[in-house]
């Protein structure tokens, strides 16, 4: 078994996340947030390609709902 980093997260720490920081507060990305922040959602976005994901679920409300990739 493979015991190193995996590779999303060796692509995500050469990223300048100081620089998406700066980005979501200034265009104020963040507010009104409780949980799932603009980071998570980056992250989530960025790993999507790494796995041959052709759909995205997303929460809507209290359920769920598939959203197809275009």
């Amino acid at each position: 078994m493979y015991s190193g980093k995996l590779i999303f997260s060796q692509v995500m720490e050469r990223l300048p996340l100081h620089v998406f920081h700066q980005c979501a507060e200034r265009y104020k990305g963040n507010v009104k947030i409780k949980d799932f922040t603009c980071l998570g959602h980056y992250l989530c976005m960025a790993f999507a390609p790494l796995t041959y994901r052709t759909r995205r679920v997303t929460r809507v409300g209290s359920g769920f709902q598939v959203v197809k990739f275009k």
